[in-house]
């Protein structure tokens, strides 16, 4: 599975590698795999669908993540992307 959103806190032992990703990366990997928005500001879920041109909801969920899931997080203030991954 693969989220997106703009908090997350790792609450979970784990091997986990993180990795900046450009806007392109984001694209190519929201597209072809699909994802689930949990993203919990209306204001952020429009910037990103502007940013991507793909329409990110604002829909406030927890993460909990699994083997082989992904996150790509938004850093707002910074406008760049990091790709979290579960690796164990």
């Amino acid at each position: 599975m693969t989220y997106i959103t703009e908090n997350f806190s790792i609450n979970d032992t784990g091997n986990f590698s993180v990795s900046m990703i450009d806007v392109d990366m984001v694209k190519i990997m929201l597209m072809r795999h699909g994802f689930v928005s949990a993203v919990s500001s209306q204001k952020t879920a429009e910037v990103l669908t502007e940013m991507l041109k793909i329409y990110i909801p604002q829909d406030r969920k927890e993460i909990v993540m699994k083997h082989g899931d992904k996150v790509v997080l938004f850093l707002k203030k910074n406008r760049i992307f990091l790709l979290i991954e579960r690796t164990e």
